[in-house]
């Protein structure tokens, strides 16, 4: 395709393909598939979480080998997020339990997913190179429970951010054992 005399690829402008995948993000919201991708899951068994939950794996969707029709527990609802590329599988309280990526330009289309586990955190280091400090923020689906003030013990980024990371896991493997597995802690109640 030419355009005021120059090649223009095929999806022409970002604009296109920013159309093309919040449309592809809207019909997946709204379909009764997941992709059958699933990863970064530690090792642990997606289809017994799913299973166990109340999630209903089916068939591969036609000839399209990135979804399979899917069932979900009373409740449960796929959202779309301010990310077009991103998706989030909600429970019946409204908790993330994984992230769904979905790129539905042509040519480009992929899809995958992960489990969310209920704890996480984020490490905010605005103030390290100020203040020589980083915050580790433990979060209990998404709601800030536990703020880690921490002095970096050197300047060394990697080292840093190592260092920052292994005294937030200490401390979740300590409150809540089992953390990082994507089917543990859901039972109780959410902090508030």
């Amino acid at each position: 395709m030419k355009e005021k005399g120059k090649l223009v690829p095929y999806h022409k402008t970002n604009e296109d393909i920013y159309r093309q995948n919040k449309k592809g993000q809207i019909s997946f919201v709204k379909s009764d598939t997941l992709p059958i991708c699933v990863r970064y899951n530690d090792g642990y068994n997606h289809k017994a979480i799913f299973k166990a939950c109340g999630i209903e794996l089916f068939e591969v969707v036609g000839n399209d080998p990135l979804f399979c029709f899917a069932k979900l527990p009373q409740g449960w609802r796929k959202e779309k997020t301010d990310e077009v590329l991103w998706s989030n599988l909600l429970d019946g309280e409204g908790r993330e339990r994984a992230r769904i990526f979905f790129e539905a330009a042509i040519g480009r289309r992929n899809a995958f997913m992960y489990l969310s586990t209920r704890f996480n955190f984020r490490l905010d280091d605005f103030d390290r190179f100020q203040k020589n400090v980083i915050f580790a923020r433990i979060k209990d689906c998404g709601k800030l429970i536990h703020t880690i003030h921490l002095i970096p013990p050197s300047s060394d980024d990697y080292d840093v951010v190592k260092w920052a990371n292994s005294c937030a896991y200490e401390w979740l493997d300590k409150n809540y054992p089992d953390w990082r597995n994507p089917a543990a802690h859901w039972d109780s109640p959410t902090s508030k």
